[in-house]
């Protein structure tokens, strides 16, 4: 059973990844963001609502013509979109640990519902282990990055663990 509580997500000791198909489904380029913050507030012993904001310019693939590409107008647009966002609307606990969240989230100035599998690894020292994967299209976000569109899948996988300490 884990602390009511607020809990403040660790950045240094978290991963917010993805993964998307490349080259009509051939390829697949995957990345992941460094500059990211959020809590996560447990209560009643399961996890109750969550929220992260994510610095867009954090954006890394390990190639940067690619990662300028993604930066630029034609994908998530920095300049004029400095982060992403996402907060739980809906949290059903499972059991065992598991959860499905839905939650909204914004990109690009639009926002869409986005469900995750969650599964609480570990609660205990003052800190919160979690996993958890998602799946959206990136069409739902206005991310459609024209001609490039052919050859980047529409569907992102979201790929998150988290550790968390309990604040004050």
């Amino acid at each position: 059973m884990v602390a009511d509580g607020t809990w403040s997500i660790d950045a240094a000791r978290s991963r917010i990844g993805f993964v998307a198909s490349h080259v009509f489904g051939l390829g697949r380029v995957t990345g992941s963001f460094s500059d990211f913050s959020g809590q996560i507030t447990t209560l009643a012993g399961a996890i109750a609502s969550a929220q992260v904001t994510i610095g867009t310019d954090s954006i890394s693939t390990g190639n940067d013509r690619r990662d300028a590409d993604l930066r630029s107008p034609a994908f998530l647009d920095v300049e004029s979109h400095a982060e992403i966002s996402y907060a739980t609307t809906e949290v059903e606990h499972e059991g065992d640990g598991r959860y499905r969240i839905v939650g909204t989230l914004t990109a690009r100035g639009t926002s869409a519902e986005v469900p995750l599998n969650a599964k609480l690894v570990d609660a205990s020292d003052g800190a919160l282990r979690a996993r958890a994967l998602a799946t959206f299209n990136r069409r739902a976000l206005g991310i459609t990055p024209g001609a490039k569109s052919l050859v980047v899948g529409r569907l992102v996988g979201v790929e998150i663990e988290v550790l968390a300490a309990r604040g004050e």
